[in-house]
């Protein structure tokens, strides 16, 4: 699968601070809140400018919360530098969008295009994609062809179904279907991901 990327602020979530999510989502939540208002019929390149002014303008408005967030970070990441608790806060924050807001997802995943609709046969395959890369990556770190073989098995499973409805797992319709999984839906995948951006 090809990276998605936006900007280099925008960071992806990488591992889930349970004790802070309540925060990140907050933070989350202001900044979806403000992407709504923006204008979807502008050109794309312009939508994207004016999303990551939104998101760095949330952040700034919200230090003091994010300043705690720091502190409670620093107390059980000791061996971290506070860019890379900063980058792990960014990487919250940008996931908590990526899963939670429409707005952002059409924005920054599909081209301002509405997220498409996910058949149940494409969300069973993705579940069952997820289901083999955490397994896989129990043992192994997660890459490349960790995630393309957990594809072709998970959609090998499915695949008499799969030439039933969509001609071939390899369709353009079925692969529509199949990113909108991974990137709204596929937590690992997600995470996996964000960690590919600079």
């Amino acid at each position: 699968m090809k990276k998605f990327t936006i900007n280099t602020f925008l960071l992806i979530f990488i591992t889930s601070i349970s004790f802070s999510q309540s925060k990140l989502e907050k933070i989350s939540t202001i900044a979806c809140e403000k992407l709504e208002g923006v204008n979807l019929n502008q050109n794309i390149k312009n939508l994207n400018k004016e999303a990551v002014s939104i998101i760095k303008k949330t952040y700034r408005e919200n230090q003091s919360l994010i300043r705690k967030l720091t502190t409670d970070l620093k107390k059980d990441l000791k061996d971290k530098t506070d860019l890379e608790i900063s980058k792990i806060i960014g990487h919250n924050m940008t996931f908590n969008l990526m899963k939670n807001c429409k707005v952002y997802q059409r924005v920054t995943m599909f081209k301002n295009q509405p997220v498409p609709k996910i058949s149940k046969l494409t969300e069973n395959v993705g579940e069952i994609f997820t289901r083999i890369l955490e397994g896989k990556t129990k043992t192994k770190k997660i890459s490349y062809e960790i995630v393309d073989k957990s594809m072709f098995e998970a959609m090998k499973k499915k695949e008499k179904e799969l030439i039933t409805k969509f001609g071939s797992f390899y369709s353009d319709n079925f692969t529509k279907e199949f990113i909108a999984f991974l990137m709204t839906k596929c937590e690992p995948y997600m995470k996996w991901t964000a960690s590919q951006l600079n």
